[in-house]
C-alpha cells in the first residue's frame, strides 16, 4: 500500500489509475474542467489551442484509470502552467496575462496595472495546500523531482514523462517522448512558476522529466529568483542582493 502523497512524489501510475477509479468518471472530469483543461485560458495571444478534455459520452471503461495517468487529454503548456498557479494561489484559477499594464505612446502608464482576473476555483483551500506541502514540496525535497532544488530555496514541483502520438497512424511513437517539469518558488510565498518541456529526448540516455527537464528548471529558477531579489525562505541563508 502507498500513501496518497507518495503515489504522487514517486509517479506512481498504478497508483494514479486507484485514486482515478475512487474519484469516478463525473469527478474526475469535473476536475479536469475545474482547472481550465479543454477550455482556452483567455490570454491576449490569437491561435491559442484548447487542448482536449473528451465529453463523458466518449470515455470508455479505462479512461477512469489512464486519464489520470496522462493519458487520453491533451493539455497546452499554458494551461498545465496556469494550473499550477492555481494550487498556489489556495486553488484559485487566475486567467494569464500577457499584459501587466498599458502605457501611452511616450511610455506613460495609463492607471493602475491590470488586477487578477478570477476564472474560478480548481480545489478546495485545504486540498490546495496538502498538495503544495505534503506532495509537490516533498517531490522535489525527496522525490523524483530532486534536480530541480535551488540553493537556499524550497522549491514546489513535478515531473511529466509522456509517450508522443504520432499524427499519421494516431498512435504512440515508439522510443519518443516528452519530459517535462514544473516548478514554483519560493514555496512560503511563490514568485515564480517555470516550466519546461524537452521534446525528444534520446531516450538511449534519458528521458524521464526529472532527469532531463528538472536541471533546466533550477537553472531558470536560480537566476530568476535572484535577479528578482526574493528572499531565500530556507533557514540559514541570508537574503538575495
Amino acid at each position: 500500500k502507498m500513501p496518497p502523497a507518495e503515489i504522487v512524489i514517486k509517479s506512481s501510475n498504478i497508483g494514479m489509475g486507484l485514486i482515478g477509479e475512487r474519484m469516478g468518471a463525473e469527478a474526475l472530469h469535473g476536475t479536469l474542467k475545474a482547472f481550465g483543461f479543454g477550455t482556452k485560458t483567455g490570454i491576449e495571444f490569437p491561435g491559442e489551442s484548447p487542448g482536449m478534455v473528451y465529453p463523458l459520452s466518449r470515455w470508455n471503461s479505462y479512461s477512469i484509470t489512464s486519464i489520470p495517468m496522462g493519458y487520453e487529454v491533451m493539455v497546452t503548456p499554458l494551461q498545465l502552467a496556469t494550473a499550477m498557479c492555481a494550487i498556489v494561489n489556495d486553488g484559485v484559477l487566475i486567467r494569464p496575462r500577457l499584459i501587466q499594464r498599458l502605457l501611452d505612446a511616450d511610455g506613460t502608464p495609463q492607471g493602475a496595472p491590470l488586477s487578477p482576473e478570477v476564472v474560478g476555483r480548481a480545489l478546495p483551500e485545504s486540498v490546495a495546500s496538502y498538495l503544495r506541502d505534503q506532495v509537490l514540496l516533498p517531490t522535489v525535497e525527496d522525490g523524483t523531482g530532486w534536480r530541480a532544488k535551488v540553493v537556499g530555496y524550497q522549491v514546489l514541483g513535478k515531473t511529466g514523462t509522456a509517450k508522443l502520438v504520432d499524427p499519421e497512424t494516431r498512435g504512440y511513437e515508439p522510443g519518443l517522448y516528452l519530459g517535462s517539469f514544473i516548478a514554483a518558488a519560493p514555496a512560503s510565498d511563490p514568485r515564480l512558476v517555470v516550466l519546461v518541456m524537452v521534446r525528444h529526448p534520446d531516450s538511449a540516455k534519458a528521458y524521464y522529466g526529472g532527469t532531463v527537464a528538472a536541471p533546466a528548471v533550477r537553472a531558470i529558477l536560480t537566476e530568476s529568483l535572484a535577479y528578482l531579489a526574493v528572499r531565500p525562505d530556507k533557514e540559514g541563508f541570508a537574503r538575495v542582493r
